[in-house]
């Protein structure tokens, strides 16, 4: 099914999927598994973008942790600037990726347990590669 976490971009989940929106982010998951997936975003009407590597740059300085870059792509969308990196805590392992177009910057992180947030055809890294954007 497709599900919009913004009015500026879609994703593709699960029938079965839970949902949560506090205004800010965007939470989904499903009964039973450990998965979670979530998004924020935030749209620009004037002025520069800062870039997805910057972003994270950003956010990985800000986050006191042991920081592995993730080299592959996870939005299979050809046109976004996209820079993700990953690291465990003592309740999950997180990814972390940010999207980022001219126009619009999603925040988005997959936790859960180690081999779940690795393995590349759960059900959180198909909606990622689904990622697109809606046109107004």
């Amino acid at each position: 099914m497709i599900v919009y976490p913004s009015k500026s971009f879609q994703i593709e989940l699960p029938d079965n999927i839970q949902e949560d929106e506090d205004g800010f982010v965007s939470s989904y998951w499903i009964n039973g598994s450990s998965l979670l997936l979530q998004f924020s975003s935030f749209v620009r009407t004037e002025g520069l973008q800062i870039g997805a590597r910057e972003r994270l740059r950003q956010y990985t300085n800000s986050n006191p942790a042991k920081w592995c870059g993730v080299k592959e792509p996870l939005c299979l969308n050809g046109n976004v600037d996209q820079a993700a990196a990953e690291h465990q805590d003592n309740q999950a392992f997180w990814l972390h990726a940010f999207l980022v177009w001219p126009h619009l910057a999603v925040h988005s992180t997959i936790s859960g347990p180690f081999a779940e947030v690795k393995a590349q055809h759960t059900w959180a890294r198909q909606a990622l590669k689904t990622l697109s954007l809606v046109i107004h």
